[in-house]
This record gives structure tokens, sequence and C-alpha cells, in this order.
């Protein structure tokens, strides 16, 4: 797949005569959206790009909406999307274009920018604990919400990452110390001994904290997916998004039991 960009790529180059600035921004926004397509499709042979659908497309707008991506940005990048799948159309490699209405407007509404208590006690109870997916669904959040993770920082946990007797957790992408809160700490205890067994045990040893179904490191995609899963569920507002839930736990510092039981500590100086 990523030599067809290659090839578009030269196309725009050297037959539209395009700037070095455009044609690298394409391809920034091609890879992109390649990368997430990638991630959303792990088996290899569903990965052509006849198997390309308007859902994949639309679910990716979506993905850089929930990440903050400017209006324009996302405009830019829907154009760069239309004009490659017409090429991949025009050329012959793909019989339906499926980016052809595909069109990227302002937000009407904007996301929340926290939850309330009571909304933040449904989306950690969201998840059911007596399975091995729950428990380990449990354990982000609570990390997003107690520790002020971010999505790619709760991604590269590893194993080794978290001590259980100190309740200190080393984050690998930033080389920062949270202290972790007696029940939070708690919950990934036992996921790591009751839930996390029972995911890798069709991959053996693997260095993630996080995996999912099979046994694999946990992907951002994976993480935004597990949340707008919970978030609905809690029927949170629409566009709650994993920022928000990082916002929320400051607004109730010391005037809430939630506060006191999930939030982590301050971080060593």
């Amino acid at each position: 797949m990523e030599n067809v960009i290659n090839e578009f790529l030269e196309e725009l180059r050297a037959k539209r005569n395009r700037s070095i600035h455009t044609v690298s921004a394409y391809r920034s926004d091609l890879m992109q959206f390649y990368k997430y397509y990638r991630e959303r499709h792990p088996n290899e042979s569903e990965q052509r790009w006849d198997k390309v659908s308007v859902e994949d497309l639309t679910s990716f707008m979506e993905f850089l909406r929930d990440r903050g991506y400017s209006s324009p940005s996302r405009v830019r990048k829907a154009s760069a999307l239309r004009t490659f799948f017409w090429y991949l159309h025009t050329t012959g490699i793909i019989k339906e274009n499926p980016a052809q209405n595909l069109v990227e407007a302002s937000p009407t509404r904007s996301k929340p920018k926290r939850l309330d208590e009571e909304q933040v006690r449904k989306l950690l109870d969201a998840p059911d604990p007596s399975t091995p997916q729950g428990l380990r669904d449990k354990a982000m959040l609570l990390l997003i919400y107690g520790a002020g993770l971010r999505a790619s920082e709760v991604v590269s946990l590893n194993l080794d990452s978290f001590d259980p007797e100190s309740r200190k957790l080393v984050v690998p992408v930033s080389g920062r110390i949270v202290h972790l809160s007696e029940k939070t700490a708690g919950v990934i205890k036992k996921y790591i001994e009751e839930a996390r067994p029972i995911l890798t045990e069709r991959r053996g040893k693997v260095e993630s904290l996080f995996v999912n179904v099979r046994g694999d490191r946990l992907t951002r995609q994976g993480l935004w997916t597990i949340f707008k899963r919970y978030a609905h569920k809690a029927g949170l507002p629409k566009g709650t998004s994993i920022r928000t839930l990082r916002n929320s736990s400051r607004v109730y510092r010391g005037e809430s039991d939630l506060y006191d039981e999930v939030v982590s500590e301050p971080e060593e100086k």
C-alpha cells in the first residue's frame, strides 16, 4: 500500500508540478491515514486500498477531531484523501471511490471542558472488572483520571513501569514518576496478577503493561476506541475525550471522596 502512496506523490511532483512543500504535506497526511488504517485492520489480508471503506475514512476524521486537530488541519487532510482516492479510482486501482463525498467542516459543538463528579463515577464504573478486558480498562481509566496520564503515556507503559510496593509509576515516554493512590495501585496490581496473564497466554512474554485481546501492546487508537465505548455506555456528552477526563480530576481537589480515593499524590520534583 505504501508504494502506491509513493507513486501518487511522484505523480504530483513530476507530472502536476506541485511544490516540494505540497508534496511533503500530502505525504504526511496520507501516511498518517495509512498508519491509522493498519492499526484499525491488523490483519494483513485486509490491508488493500480497494478494501478501504467510507467508514474507515469517517472514523479517521473523527479520530482527528478527538485528538484535537484544528479545523483547517482536518480540512487539509480530507482534501488530501479525496485527491489520493480520486487518483486511485482514475488509475483503476480501486473500482469505487469511498472518499468522493468526504467533507470536513468545523464542529458545531465544542467539547465539554470537564465532567462533573457523578459523570466521572459512571465512567469509572462502566467497565466490568470481573472480565479480563474490563479489569484492564478500569485500570487504564483510573490512570487517566487518577494519574493524569495521556493516551500516549498509557500505551507506552511496560510491566516494569509499575512498582506495587511503593505505588510508583515510571512513564517511559517522559521519564516522569507519578505516585498512585492506594485504590488505583490496587486495581493495577489485580490486573497484572489476574487479567493480564489471560490476555497474554497466546502471545507469551511481552513487556507492555496494557495489551489487547491478542496479547499485543495496546495502541493509542485501541485506547481511544475503548474510551469512546465506555463514554457512550456512561451516557456522557458527545465529544467527551481522554483530555476531558484528565482535566476533570483537578476540579475536585480536596472536595470529594472520589478524588481522595482515585487521584494520585503530587509527583516528585
